[in-house]
């Protein structure tokens, strides 16, 4: 029983520490520029199809549109937040526009984050692991006709899906999505690299299980 007492009590320190590494990302430009993102994967809708769709994959990150369609147009490029040629938005100006929006991605990523302009309403957006838990959320006010390069995003480990909603319910809020910019698991690959805080709590952990083997 106090093996089990002790083992109990190092995985909850460790996942608890591992949890708090949950962390919002904020700023003006590029979204790769931040360091949680640098050398990621970036998907800039410039070299993919163009048109509507309810769901669309494109380098490893599936976009999903739970309520209407997005579509990958040319519309007001160079403003609202968008760089290149093409940038997702969320339809016609009317009651069919998106609402929620939901990025799978095909394997655990630690970072991710894009551009993101033209709103008028707050939306909220929220990172996942794979059993559904909210890992962290961040809640981001009307950006409106800012052309300053505003990104917003989450770095934590093995987040499997993201869903960004707008707060004010089904109003209609045209929205600019570009660069959408992603990193694998340490550091790209598929490869989990625990935290070194982490690392030392299961270390010191198997310590004291070894002392307790040697007790008995």
């Amino acid at each position: 029983m106090k093996r089990l007492a002790v083992i109990t009590a190092i995985l909850s320190i460790a996942l608890t520490v591992s949890n708090a590494s949950a962390s919002t990302l904020t700023g003006f430009g590029d979204p790769i520029d931040a360091a949680a993102l640098a050398g990621g994967t970036v998907i800039d809708f410039d070299s993919g199809p163009t048109g509507s769709y309810s769901s669309l994959t494109l380098l490893g990150v599936t976009f999903n549109d739970l309520d209407y369609t997005f579509r990958i147009s040319s519309a007001y490029i160079g403003s609202y937040n968008t760089e290149g040629t093409y940038s997702l938005q969320n339809g016609d100006y009317d009651s069919t526009m998106t609402h929620r929006l939901r990025f799978d991605f095909a394997s655990a990523v630690d970072a991710f984050g894009f551009n993101w302009g033209a709103s008028d309403d707050t939306w909220l957006l929220s990172a996942f692991d794979s059993s559904n838990n909210l890992l962290d959320s961040l809640s981001i006010a009307p950006t409106q006709s800012s052309n300053s390069g505003d990104y917003f995003g989450i770095a934590s480990s093995n987040i499997s899906y993201a869903t960004i909603v707008n707060q004010s319910g089904d109003n209609g809020d045209f929205i600019f999505l570009d660069d959408f910019t992603y990193k694998g698991q340490g550091g790209g690959g598929n490869g989990v690299i625990p935290e070194p805080t982490t690392m030392s709590l299961l270390g010191l952990g198997l310590l004291g299980l070894a002392k307790l083997r040697r007790k008995g």
